[in-house]
């Protein structure tokens, strides 16, 4: 919603009834839009004096730094000084680098665990599944041996019912001249 401009907050600008009165929705919700826009102006205020506070204190902050600087350049007339205070200054750059080198370093290494631990987790949900892969091929294998197995043992049955129907047949085309027993005996003699 746009921001109300004081050239809006007009009464003569607001609708009316036909008797003349002023329209109250309109007038409620240019009080509501008036009210809204007094508050995020107070809001915009108080962060506006809230920054320029810090501001300030920066400003108070970095006068001193100055203040305190420039008295150290009049005492650092010695060289001697100076070279010490650079060595201490190069030796804190040196520790703080050599620390943000170890925190680097051990932020690596915990990210390469973490990678380590999730490949190795990846790896045994992979195994996990080629075993079940396994498992269920084994069974599906071993339901068809069964499925083998008892077709086989149909067959059986059946090529039996096939030889005694055919040795029925045979025995009945002999006249029966030939006993079962003797048969037997007989084929084993030839």
């Amino acid at each position: 919603m746009a921001r109300l401009r004081p050239e809006d907050l007009n009464l003569s600008a607001l609708p009316r009834s036909p008797l003349g009165h002023l329209k109250t929705d309109a007038v409620e919700n240019l009080l509501q839009r008036a009210a809204w826009d007094y508050r995020e102006t107070l809001a915009d205020n108080q962060r506006l004096k809230r920054s320029v506070e810090g501001l300030a204190a920066r400003v108070e902050e970095l006068t001193a730094q100055t203040a305190s600087l420039e008295e150290a350049v009049a005492r650092r007339k010695d060289p001697d000084q100076l070279a010490r205070s650079l060595l201490a200054s190069a030796q804190r750059t040196a520790r703080e680098a050599r620390e943000s080198a170890r925190r680097e370093a051990e932020l690596i290494l915990k990210k390469a665990a973490q990678r380590a631990d999730k490949l190795e987790a990846d790896v045994a949900r992979r195994e996990a599944d080629r075993l079940a892969q396994l498992a269920r091929v084994e069974a599906d294998h071993l339901s068809e041996i069964v499925r083998l197995d008892a077709l086989k043992d149909e067959l059986l049955v059946r090529l039996r019912r096939m030889l005694e129907t055919v040795a029925s047949r045979y025995e009945e085309s002999l006249g029966g001249r030939v006993e079962p027993d003797d048969a037997v005996a007989t084929g084993r003699e030839q």
